[in-house]
């Protein structure tokens, strides 16, 4: 697996990595840590619809400030296996556990449930 940075190089795959820039609203991308599985729904600029782990049991609105390593190291726009994701809804901030996959679903795939 290899990093990637569009949406169309990780459409509907696990990847180990992608730039967040690019990938286009309504997109869903379900995020495995160590601890827990996340769905983020990509909506506009920094913001995510994020649910999932202890913190986000429901849909809710947040902002995707990036990856790091235990805290430090911010890589703002990206997801990448191996690195925690840094979290922020109002006032809280959830830096969660290191990321060990990453699957992507393009906003031109309908779910059905």
């Amino acid at each position: 697996m290899t990093a990637v940075s569009t949406l169309a190089q990780a459409s509907d795959r696990v990847c180990e990595g992608i730039d967040l820039r690019h990938v286009a609203p309504f997109t869903t991308l379900l995020v495995r840590t160590a601890n827990s599985l996340y769905r983020v729904v990509i909506a506009e600029g920094p913001h995510v619809y994020v649910q999932g782990g202890t913190y986000f049991p429901d849909p809710t609105l947040a902002c995707l400030d990036g990856v790091s390593m235990s805290g430090h190291g911010v890589t703002g726009g990206w997801i990448r296996v191996g690195l925690a994701l840094e979290i922020r809804s109002g006032e809280h901030w959830v830096v969660t556990s290191p990321v060990l996959g990453i699957a992507a679903r393009s906003s031109s795939n309908p779910i059905t449930h």
